[in-house]
């Protein structure tokens, strides 16, 4: 019987979804997977050392969902940072070209 814990990254913006799923195989093995690919694996031969494993793993999969979350941050900031200095450009009369930026 495989026992499987599933939390939804869906930020409030509406941009990438992921799948992050804690899987115990109830026989020896704990995995992480995102989107259905292995991410770690943590093995175990007791039930006080699989109760300790699966806490690590949930563990690891908030400071994934944490990490995500704060990368998106700072992503918004730095192409908000390029828009301001796309717009001092278009002040000066040579707007600087960005490939980053789309008309959208």
């Amino acid at each position: 019987m495989f026992k499987v814990f599933t939390r939804w990254l869906v930020p409030d913006n509406g941009r990438t979804t992921m799948s992050l799923k804690v899987i115990d195989n109830d026989s020896d093995e704990i995995t992480v997977t995102l989107d259905g690919a292995e991410i770690r694996e943590w093995s175990y031969e007791s039930e006080i050392e699989r109760r300790w494993k699966m806490r690590m793993a949930r563990e690891f999969c908030e400071g994934w969902y944490q990490a995500t979350e704060r990368a998106e941050a700072e992503r918004d900031l730095y192409q908000d940072a390029l828009r301001d200095i796309d717009a001092v450009g278009a002040v000066l009369g040579s707007k600087l070209k960005n490939p980053l930026i789309t008309d959208s």
